[in-house]
């Protein structure tokens, strides 16, 4: 039977306050206190929220990445560009006047191409390497091929953790009680 809509505006009513307590730091049981509900709703709530706000950064980071990737290919399409052009040959043209007649000397040279715009070309490609996660991480040691697998696994979880940390992401347990 579906949830009466009054009755979902007051659940998120009362997770939008548990999230606001949350950030300021009260426990579960301070905030089940203030609200007039039990603790175990409280620690549902949380574990939706927590869940949402994954959900929201993971999508805010995509989307955040996708913007770069699109920055990036804009500057490789056009540092390619200029270099197509300086590879072209470079033409002058003098006129003299000599009297009531003009002469004309063209002269044409042979270019081969500005290597700084290849740089950026590198350096674009380098970038989208590192946003998308294509290099292996710096400080992978020689024979890393050779761990056992509980070695690799406990130093994936390790990196994981950090990453988490990093992003504010708690990693064991509900939450605070």
């Amino acid at each position: 039977m579906p949830m009466r809509h009054s009755k979902q505006l007051a659940i998120l009513k009362r997770r939008r306050a548990v999230a606001d307590l949350y950030l300021q730091g009260w426990t579960q049981t301070a905030i089940a206190e203030e609200l007039g509900v039990a603790q175990p709703t409280i620690c549902d709530d949380l574990k939706r929220i927590r869940a949402e706000w994954r959900e929201s950064a993971v999508r805010d980071f995509d989307e955040a990445r996708q913007l770069e990737l699109m920055k990036l290919e804009r500057i490789e399409r056009e540092a390619w560009s200029a270099w197509d052009q300086s590879k072209k040959p470079a033409q002058s043209a003098v006129v003299t006047s000599e009297g009531a007649a003009q002469k004309t000397r063209k002269s044409m040279k042979n270019q081969h191409g500005d290597p700084r715009f290849l740089d950026q070309v590198n350096k674009c490609i380098t970038h989208r390497r590192a946003l998308l996660g294509l290099d292996a991480p710096l400080g992978i040691e020689e024979g890393a091929d050779e761990l056992s697998v509980d070695v690799r696994r406990d130093r994936i979880v390790a990196v994981v953790a950090a990453l988490r940390e990093r992003a504010g992401v708690e990693t064991t347990g509900t939450g605070p009680k």
